[in-house]
């Protein structure tokens, strides 16, 4: 029987990679009065799938990360899975 998972993907550029967004930001936010350094944006995409299993969901996400949701030269992601309750 299938199950129902909550993927969240988190992607931002990888360290050493100028994000001139994030610089852009923190400006913003010094403006506000508000420290801030080593300000990051990055993109967060979520959905629900099906699968038999956990680990047969994760390995297609990393599949899909890699080939289509990240430029893997400049970018990285964080992966988490979750079962949903039936």
């Amino acid at each position: 029987m299938m199950k129902k998972f909550r993927v969240k993907v988190e992607i931002r550029l990888k360290d050493g990679i100028l994000d001139a967004e994030g610089r852009t930001i923190e400006r913003a936010i010094k403006r506000f009065g508000i420290e801030a350094e080593n300000t990051r944006k990055g993109k967060i995409i979520e959905f629900t799938t099906v699968g038999d299993n956990k680990e047969e969901v994760v390995e297609k996400i990393k599949r899909l990360a890699n080939e289509l949701l990240i430029n893997p030269l400049t970018e990285q992601y964080i992966l988490e899975v979750k079962g949903e309750e039936a």
